[in-house]
């Protein structure tokens, strides 16, 4: 049984860094808490899936010019 949650934990957490929404959206979290290098990865992670991720160009956008 462990196995099979540890699987589905794995293909979780692969889908999850598959989507630029998700990304962008850590990406705030990690901006509000203060952990700009994190935010900034996340935005870049996502804006990598999709360069138009509005969310993801605003974050990053708005942690340049908060500098």
């Amino acid at each position: 049984m462990r196995g099979e949650f540890e699987a589905a934990e794995r293909e979780y957490e692969r889908s999850i860094a598959l989507q630029p929404g998700v990304q962008a959206y850590a990406g705030l979290a990690h901006a509000a808490l203060g952990n700009r290098d994190a935010a900034r990865a996340a935005f870049e992670r996502a804006l990598a899936l999709d360069p138009n991720e509005p969310t993801a160009s605003e974050g990053l956008a708005a942690l340049r010019t908060a500098q």
